[in-house]
């Protein structure tokens, strides 16, 4: 299990998914914004396994609109409390970036 050494179970935690087409970069704060699912890549025939063991009941995950959205979708929303799906360009903090990276990208959807 990822889970942050500053995580206690049952804190809501707030994942970020940005979804590409052979992988998935994942990355979660916490209430106080502190990173407690370090920003990763997972190829995507391991996302499903990757979630069922990683994510919990409390996670409320956000993910960006693209063409496989709606797969992931489907695999994560019974593990989850809520799921969001966001389109890049209204997300503030990621249209207006200056520098774009996937660890950065996924940061920022949690602090949405």
């Amino acid at each position: 299990m990822e889970r942050a050494r500053n995580t206690r179970a049952g804190e809501v935690r707030y994942i970020g998914l940005d979804v590409h087409k052979h992988y998935i970069t994942v990355g979660g704060m916490n209430i106080k914004q502190e990173i407690v699912l370090r920003p990763r890549d997972v190829e995507m025939e391991r996302f499903k396994v990757w979630a069922e063991q990683n994510l919990e009941k409390t996670d409320e995950v956000v993910l960006e609109a693209t063409t496989n959205t709606w797969d992931v979708y489907d695999t994560i929303a019974p593990l989850v409390r809520r799921v969001v799906v966001a389109h890049p360009a209204e997300v503030k903090q990621i249209a207006n970036s200056r520098v774009k990276t996937d660890n950065q990208d996924v940061i920022r959807w949690c602090g949405c």
